[in-house]
């Protein structure tokens, strides 16, 4: 129903709805968040939607100009500059992740030229990473850097240079490389958390937690896990830790207390991290899947082994089709570090 009416409004305005408030668009958010919904929506074969309108859906929101997005720049440019739009960063990264969900589809339909054009357009967050200063940094059309401080936002939407660090959902690898591999990458993020610039309470880092198992030390987001449950949320009227925008910070939490997230929607794929109940039922369509920490307690926090319907996972992600024909998925916790 949410994809039939963001499809609707595109019927009517001509493109997908940014941040709609009083029945219009005031643009006071940036990308066009509707596609990875849509996106990841079809892609899971959610039922009852008309593919072919939601590909155009898709397709004609991510190459036409509208407030925040000047397409003919993204083109021109291969990122959008500082002097030529504002919180020229945050689109940039978060624009590129919408064209890479929208590739994804026009490659489950077969439509080749569009999927090369747009994962070109997806890697445009490579063009804004500065090395010499280690973060991504508004850039002026010309090629000039703009330096900032940890505390400026300049270039950027609702958080500084360290909150948008890590916000490459969909070339993850990538994003690694370009920051120096595995352990200059994990040692960033230690620096992330470790110096207290994670914001648990803005979305742009939900995901950064589970960003360790891309980096074989999966025992780090299994901490985090744990920490930012107790930290975050409580049982009391101010309990939410942030503003809960269209339910992302709780979404982060029943996802985390489960234990898995969808770190990339658009890739059918979950992160693992560490479920925080011994038990969780789920109904599903036809059945019921039963989430089980054997050994749970204060101290076994980290996960020994994962099986699924009794087949031990040898890697620290789920498919979302594995995971919902499933009857049982079983975490054997354990109190020390390692990986599975």
């Amino acid at each position: 129903d949410f994809v039939k009416s963001m499809i609707r409004q595109y019927e009517y305005y001509g493109y997908l709805p940014v941040w709609q408030l009083w029945g219009q668009d005031n643009y006071c958010m940036i990308g066009n968040h509707s596609i990875p919904v849509i996106v990841d929506a079809i892609l899971k074969g959610i039922p009852g939607i008309d593919i072919e309108k939601a590909y155009e859906a898709v397709y004609n929101s991510s190459v036409i100009s509208h407030p925040n997005s000047p397409f003919e720049v993204w083109e021109k440019y291969g990122y959008m500059p500082e002097n030529i739009q504002t919180q020229s960063v945050s689109i940039t990264l978060e624009q590129a992740f919408d064209d890479w969900c929208v590739a994804q589809m026009a490659k489950s339909l077969g439509k080749m030229e569009d999927y090369a054009h747009l994962m070109r357009f997806s890697g445009n967050y490579k063009n804004l990473y500065n090395p010499e200063k280690g973060f991504f940094l508004p850039r002026n059309y010309d090629g000039t850097w703009i330096d900032l401080d940890d505390n400026s936002r300049h270039g950027l939407t609702e958080g500084s240079k360290w909150t948008y660090l890590f916000c490459v959902l969909q070339d993850i690898p990538g994003m690694i490389d370009l920051m120096g591999g595995p352990q200059a990458f994990s040692d960033k993020l230690d620096r992330n958390f470790e110096e207290d610039h994670y914001k648990h309470d803005n979305e742009p880092g939900h995901h950064y937690i589970y960003l360790y198992n891309y980096c074989n030390e999966p025992w780090k987001t299994q901490e985090l896990v744990r920490k930012h449950v107790k930290l975050n949320y409580k049982d009391t009227p101010d309990g939410v830790n942030g503003n809960d925008d269209c339910g992302q910070m709780s979404a982060w939490y029943l996802f985390s207390v489960m234990g898995f997230y969808p770190v990339t929607p658009g890739s059918n794929e979950f992160a693992i991290g560490a479920p925080q109940f011994s038990e969780i039922k789920i109904r599903l369509k036809d059945h019921d899947l039963l989430i089980k920490a054997d050994n749970l307690s204060e101290e076994n926090k980290y996960v020994q082994s994962v099986f699924l319907d009794g087949k031990k996972i040898l890697k620290p992600f789920i498919n979302y089709f594995d995971l919902i024909g499933a009857k049982e998925i079983r975490f054997v916790m354990n109190d020390r570090p390692g990986v599975y």
